[in-house]
């Protein structure tokens, strides 16, 4: 019998139905569970920026300077940069 052969029965009996069932039931609450947060996070977005009327391009450059979790110095250049176009003036 090959290694392969032996791993696959090795793998069809080390688990059961109720396994399948269980993680299936667990993935589902953190599925819900992210559902919930997301809407949270739209409604939160939403109501922040009818108070702060924040230019989409500036707020595009900073979310995806955030996400590359940019060096502070490069990120407090960019906002330097930021501040100069929007103001005409230097930071």
């Amino acid at each position: 019998m090959s290694d392969q052969s032996m791993n696959e029965n090795e793998t069809q009996e080390a688990w059961s139905m109720d396994d399948v069932i269980k993680y299936v039931q667990e993935l589902m609450v953190y599925e819900e569970e992210i559902k919930v947060l997301q809407e949270a996070k739209r409604e939160w977005s939403k109501e922040y920026l009818e108070d702060h009327p924040i230019p989409k391009k500036e707020l595009a450059i900073a979310i995806a300077m955030a996400k590359k979790n940019l060096d502070a110095d490069v990120v407090s250049d960019m906002h330097d940069e930021i501040y100069s176009l929007i103001t005409g003036e230097e930071a």
